[in-house]
């Protein structure tokens, strides 16, 4: 399970952009915005174009309930 990260997945998105031996389009909702956001980090020379609607940052992913919890605490 140690494979299934955002990174790999923008490492993913690199591989088939070279595969394909062209630039990529992103549009990304949730996160799908979270994985265009890492791979324009760390592989901008693959990105043509990007469209992200309802932005999930890198630094703002909220998935198990004690952070969700934590999160409703500070706001």
């Amino acid at each position: 399970m140690t494979g299934y990260t955002t990174s790999e997945s923008a490492h993913d998105l690199a591989a088939i952009s070279k595969a394909l031996d062209t630039p990529l389009s992103l549009l990304g909702i949730s996160y799908g915005t979270h994985l265009g956001l890492a791979t324009m980090d760390e592989h901008p020379e693959i990105i043509d174009r990007v469209v992200l609607v309802s932005v999930e940052g890198l630094d703002q992913t909220v998935k198990l309930p004690v952070r969700t919890d934590a999160y409703f605490e500070r706001l």
